[in-house]
C-alpha cells in the first residue's frame, strides 16, 4: 500500500483494492483561487463531479493524450467541504511503464499533483484581495467539460501537491 499525504486540504493516497487493483483518491479541485488567478465556481465543481462519475474520464501523465500516456480511469467523485474528491483505479505498474515511473517518484519523494484538462464553458471576474491585503482580480469558472486529469510535476492548484508516500 502507498500512502500519499497531501497538504493541508486533505490526503491523496494509493492503496491495493480488494480485486488487488491500485486505487489513486483524492482532491482534484476545489473553490480556491490557484497560481494562474483562476478558481473553480460551484457549478463548475458540480459539472466535473457528474464528468469523473461518468466513468469516462481517464487519468494522464501531463496532459499527454496518447493511449500510452493513460495512468487509470476515474470510477466516482463527490463533493464536501474541501472540494472535489475522486477516485481513479490505476493500471498495473508492472504492464504500465508510466505508473510505474509515477510510483517511483512519489516514492523518492518528488513533489507530484493533479491537474485538470477541459473546456472552460463560462466565467465571471470577482475581486478578491491577497494574503498582503492588496486587491486582485480573479477568473471564476462557471462550467466546464472536463475531458482527463493528469499525473504533474506542476499543478496549477497548490492544494494538489503530493508532499510525500510511504509504502505499507
Amino acid at each position: 500500500m502507498f500512502e500519499l499525504d497531501k497538504d493541508a486540504s486533505g490526503t491523496l493516497t494509493i492503496t491495493k483494492d480488494a480485486n488487488g487493483q491500485l486505487v489513486l483518491r483524492g482532491y482534484v479541485s476545489d473553490g480556491f483561487t490557484d497560481r494562474d488567478g483562476d478558481k473553480m465556481g460551484k457549478n463548475a465543481l458540480l459539472q466535473m463531479k457528474d464528468a469523473l462519475n461518468s466513468g469516462n474520464v481517464l487519468l494522464f501523465a501531463n496532459h499527454e493524450h496518447n493511449i500510452g500516456d493513460t495512468l487509470g480511469a476515474f470510477t466516482r467523485a463527490d463533493i464536501d467541504s474541501k472540494g472535489l474528491w475522486a477516485e481513479a483505479v490505476l493500471e498495473s505498474p508492472e504492464k504500465n511503464a508510466n505508473v510505474a515511473s509515477l510510483l517511483s517518484k512519489l516514492e523518492t519523494g518528488m513533489r507530484l499533483g493533479l491537474s485538470i484538462g477541459g473546456d472552460m464553458a463560462g466565467h465571471h471576474d470577482e475581486k478578491e484581495f491577497d494574503e498582503a491585503g492588496k486587491p486582485r482580480r480573479v477568473r471564476v469558472i462557471d462550467g466546464v467539460k472536463l475531458y482527463e486529469v493528469s499525473a504533474v510535476a506542476l499543478p496549477a492548484n497548490p492544494r494538489a501537491v503530493i508532499t510525500s508516500v510511504t509504502r505499507r
